[in-house]
């Protein structure tokens, strides 16, 4: 290996030039041969330079030292580092050479001294540490390399190469692994807690053992009062003057230095202000000189503001204020979050609260009004037996209709007490053959819909699996959707009822070819008091109930009911799927 020498350190070169003199004196009658040897020398010395010039870019110092230390040979990176000439450093003590003002003990010396003890080609000693005279970390490269001559004497190469830039960015990468270690340890402890208080003691538990405050507080702003609750405080030593639940106005926070509380800010000289906030006041009596305000900001409403206070300016380093907005942003959500959840839970309290009056008030005029109906029926009754005289045939008439409408308002009442009372433990359960129950049903209404010119087609199979069901309640299902059918069926038209077995269920369907359903309202159709067109003359024929009903008895069989329409003008069909009882 050779390396740049000095200019008036010539010994080598006079060898070499010397050496060449007697070559060309042995050649002197043979032109060829002394013109081949020219050549030779001549790419030997570009070859040289061509290494040299290598070696002198690399960044790292390369120095060759002889068995007593002293610099042989040595790179320009010398002279880049400022330890001196490359045409000077021969024969120089390499560990003075470098550190020309030593302490003990020192890294170097140890080094150098553990090279010198290796004298095998294949030994490389490596080591690294922070010079503090060169002021630069660097890793310690030594080699020993025999000389080939008569002494077979071993030389070392020593390469020091400067890795502060790697481990700048080691610490970097360190400290960012802190941050993002430290900020997923409080998010996560934020995410497994509920309400705002919680989460924000965890999250200044969290920052206790990530910087260093006197005292620290989050507080939730509570616009309707003007005013901000305490939901957590931390202190090192210092008592508290805040406690957890207490409001204070935001005078208490805010004076006369404009520092917005929805803003981030750091106080590094709380003596340096010229007008004090009563917080600020009370802190400087606890000899408090620094504090910084993170806003926790929701888009752009105030949900509270996180303050930490020291009495020690440089704590709230750019490094720890980094993790301070990320954990004020992360706290932000999750209350945020927390507060939504309490809301929809007193607003899901609230709604509970309300259909529990309504199904009472149902209840209630369900039954206050069953017992005057009972006594108008019953007056009827006894009015058209005669037992209060003989009737015109106009009084006859009339008792007849006012018998008729008591009779649909009685059906109307057990309807809507059906529909609150109805569910599994009311069912009177008997084995129903599908076949037979379906077409006594189909009878009932075949003079229906001959009377409306409407045609009732059956497709019933003949051998069903039975059921297990409340009969009653099953013919209200079926006439309910067959009366649904036929009011909305025009003249001419069709109702379809069909049945079919699939799996463990029989599915029953009435089609029909009336006006149909709108995509957009199909899944409101079985809410209760819901009418599709509440304009129309058919739809002022019912209370919107008789769904709703069918809906509730055919849950409470464990079946599904629903409904499917091409649109409006395309008509309607409806599926009801119960389970089978698998008894032949």
């Amino acid at each position: 290996m050779n390396f740049s020498l000095a200019k008036d350190d010539t010994p080598s070169k006079q060898i070499a030039s010397d050496e060449m003199t007697s070559l060309l004196k042995k050649f002197r009658g043979n032109p060829e041969a002394k013109s081949t040897l020219l050549n030779t020398f001549a790419k030997v010395e570009r070859a040289k330079q061509e290494w040299e010039s290598t070696v002198d870019a690399l960044p790292e110092l390369i120095c060759v030292v002889d068995e007593n230390g002293r610099v042989i040979r040595a790179n320009r990176t010398i002279e880049t580092w400022g330890l001196g000439s490359v045409t000077h450093v021969k024969g120089k003590d390499f560990h003075t050479l470098v550190h020309p003002v030593c302490a003990k003990p020192c890294p170097l010396e140890s080094f150098l001294q553990q090279t010198k003890q290796k004298t095998a080609n294949d030994d490389i000693i490596e080591a690294e540490t922070y010079d503090t005279l060169l002021q630069r970390h660097i890793q310690m490269r030594g080699k020993p390399v025999l000389m080939k001559n008569k002494t077979d004497e071993v030389n070392w190469v020593i390469i020091l190469h400067d890795i502060s830039q790697r481990k700048e960015m080691e610490k970097a990468l360190y400290e960012q692994n802190g941050r993002l270690t430290a900020i997923n340890a409080i998010n996560q402890t934020i995410l497994a807690t509920h309400s705002p208080e919680e989460m924000a003691q965890a999250t200044l538990t969290h920052l206790q053992s990530l910087t260093a405050f006197q005292q620290a507080h989050i507080l939730l702003n509570v616009p309707q009062t003007q005013k901000l609750r305490v939901l957590a405080t931390a202190n090192n030593g210092i008592r508290h003057f805040l406690q957890p639940g207490q409001e204070f106005p935001y005078t208490e926070f805010v004076g006369q230095n404009n520092h917005a509380l929805n803003h981030f800010f750091l106080i590094e000289q709380l003596n340096e202000l010229p007008n004090l906030t009563p917080v600020e006041r009370r802190w400087q009596q606890q000899n408090i000189q620094s504090y910084i305000n993170l806003p926790l900001v929701m888009g752009s409403t105030l949900v509270g503001i996180l303050q930490l206070a020291t009495d020690d300016p440089p704590t709230f380093i750019p490094e720890h204020i980094i993790i301070l907005r990320e954990v004020a942003e992360t706290l932000t959500i999750a209350i945020n979050q927390s507060q939504l959840h309490q809301k929809l839970e007193h607003s899901n309290e609230e709604l509970q609260d309300l259909l529990r009056a309504k199904h009472e008030m149902i209840e209630n005029v369900s039954h206050d009004l069953r017992s005057p109906l009972a006594l108008i029926k019953g007056y009827t009754e006894l009015l058209q037996d005669g037992l209060f005289g003989e009737l015109t045939e106009e009084q006859h008439d009339a008792l007849t209709i006012l018998e008729t409408k008591g009779d649909q308002m009685f059906f109307l009442i057990n309807r809507l007490f059906n529909l609150q009372t109805i569910d599994k433990h009311a069912l009177k359960l008997e084995e129903i053959n599908p076949q037979s129950f379906l077409a006594e049903a189909a009878k009932a209404w075949q003079v229906l819909t001959t009377n409306k010119s409407v045609q009732l087609l059956l497709d019933i199979p003949i051998s069903l699996p039975y059921l297990m069901g409340d009969l009653n309640m099953l013919n209200q299902v079926l006439s309910n959707l067959l009366d649904n059918a036929l009011k909305f069926s025009p003249e001419g038209s069709a109702i379809t009822l069909r049945a079919q077995a699939q799996s463990n269920y029989i599915i029953f369907t009435v089609r029909d070819e009336g006006k149909g359903i709108p995509p957009d309202k199909i899944e409101r159709i079985f809410e209760r008091f819901y009418q599709v067109d509440k304009g129309s003359a058919s739809a002022r024929k019912g209370a919107g109930i008789g769904l709703a009903l069918c809906k509730r008895i055919v849950e409470a069989h464990d079946g599904r009911i629903w409904a499917e329409s091409a649109g409006e003008g395309q008509g309607s069909t409806f599926f009801v799927s119960l389970p089978t009882n698998n008894t032949p």
